[in-house]
């Protein structure tokens, strides 16, 4: 029976050591993209103002989607940001595993998405 007992603990100790480790890099992740939020919807509102101001409907459309995708990541962090609250004291590590897979996909979105409108803003610039 000891050695069952031991057996367990070891794996209960392992899987909290995996748990606290899946917990530190989502936030991790987190906290190096939600500080971009600011920036984010400052491209989505010049992004907005583009579209508005464009002489064609295909130029207006272009800026609308680019000003949409950054909606988008913003609202899949917040999206992401609401689960974790509800989840993270209960998540087994197979849950907070998807979960960190979630938020890497939110730092991607946001990456592509601002990239994508601050280059397109930057070559806007550069033919005035």
């Amino acid at each position: 029976m000891g050695l069952v007992a031991v057996g367990c603990g070891e794996s209960a100790s392992k899987r909290n050591e995996e748990l606290v480790q899946l917990h530190e890099r989502m936030l991790e992740v987190h906290d190096s993209v939600m500080p971009l939020t600011g920036s984010l919807m400052s491209l989505k509102q010049k992004c907005i103002q583009q579209a508005d101001s464009a002489v064609d409907s295909t130029a207006s459309n272009q800026w609308y989607l680019k000003a949409k995708s950054l909606e988008n990541a913003y609202t899949e962090m917040m999206n992401w940001m609401h689960r974790y609250a509800e989840i993270k004291d209960t998540a087994g590590v197979d849950c907070l595993r998807k979960e960190l897979q979630g938020i890497e996909a939110v730092a991607v979105h946001y990456g592509h998405s601002m990239k994508d409108a601050a280059g397109a803003l930057e070559a806007l610039d550069s033919l005035k």
